[in-house]
């Protein structure tokens, strides 16, 4: 099954970085927040307002002992209805100890 065919049942969680960055984080959530405690299901809005759903959120030790925290998150683009926009690719995420980056 590819991330465009999947079905991913919605948490009602959103986490919101542009918020953040508009309250000077008084408010909403900071990235690095977001990213360790998103769950699949929840919805993420980062700091210039687009909104994504996360779609896959896994452990990388599972896999490999790396002898520190490695996390995967998954992000999909939504469309203006809140589905998942199948015409855009999604995007992951990586936090292999040295803080979270994109996934080439």
């Amino acid at each position: 099954m590819s991330f465009i065919d999947m079905k991913v049942e919605l948490t009602g969680k959103v986490w919101n970085n542009e918020l953040a960055g508009k309250t000077n984080f008084r408010k909403g959530h900071s990235w690095n927040k977001i990213m360790d405690s998103v769950k699949e299901g929840d919805k993420v809005i980062n700091g210039i307002g687009e909104v994504f759903i996360c779609t896959n959120k896994y452990d990388l030790n599972e896999y490999h002992d790396f002898g520190h925290k490695a996390l995967r998150v998954t992000l999909h683009p939504t469309k203006k209805d809140g589905t998942i926009h199948k015409g855009r690719r999604w995007i992951a995420f990586v936090d292999s100890g040295t803080g979270w980056e994109i996934e080439e």
